[in-house]
């Protein structure tokens, strides 16, 4: 896999843990740069668990499926994933700013682990197509460590308006890229 395949792939599923993250950062009444190194930090390594955990999985699925249609397969994902992006920004109702003093470090990790499904996802789709995960684990939690600093940082400074037109951008990427996958 070519590295801007690699850097749009990371792109587009980055965006959906960086609309959450603008909302988080727009209801923390304070946010230090240390609260936002930590968020970041366990954001990065929730997925690079997942990317890894879902790496592994799919090597179970390798045996049962067959070489000529992996292609199909990670079409096919990639169009799941960007009707969840494109239904999220869709059918979600306008986020409301209001400040929230009981964000921990504990719905942070839930919400870490509910944003890196897609990890999971590209990590099973990685084996199954036969690709490696040492370069993709490793960009992928450094990228993921970024975005969630830079969308806890946006978030802070002018809130979290900007979600649907993210989701959108994210959904209609991940089709392009399914069907430049197929062609």
């Amino acid at each position: 896999m070519k590295l801007i395949n690699i850097f749009v792939i990371l792109i587009i599923l980055s965006l959906d843990c960086f609309v959450v993250v603008m909302e988080k950062g727009a209801v923390m009444p304070f946010l230090s740069w240390k609260k936002i190194a930590q968020y970041s930090t366990l954001f990065g390594v929730v997925s690079l668990i997942m990317i890894l955990l879902g790496f592994f999985v799919g090597g179970f699925f390798t045996f049962y499926i067959l070489r000529e249609i992996n292609r199909m397969i990670l079409s096919m994902l990639f169009i799941l994933i960007g009707s969840r992006f494109l239904y999220n920004a869709f059918s979600r109702g306008e986020f409301i700013e209001r400040l929230d003093k009981n964000i921990d470090l504990k719905r942070m990790c839930h919400l870490a682990f509910s944003t890196s499904v897609d990890w999971f996802i590209l990590g099973a789709s990685l084996r199954i197509v036969g690709l490696g995960i040492v370069k993709m684990a490793i960009l992928t939690t450094l990228y993921t460590f970024l975005c969630v600093l830079i969308g806890l940082k946006i978030g802070q400074l002018f809130g979290a308006q900007y979600q649907k037109i993210v989701y959108c951008i994210a959904g209609t990427l991940l089709y392009i890229s399914s069907f430049a996958l197929i062609f």
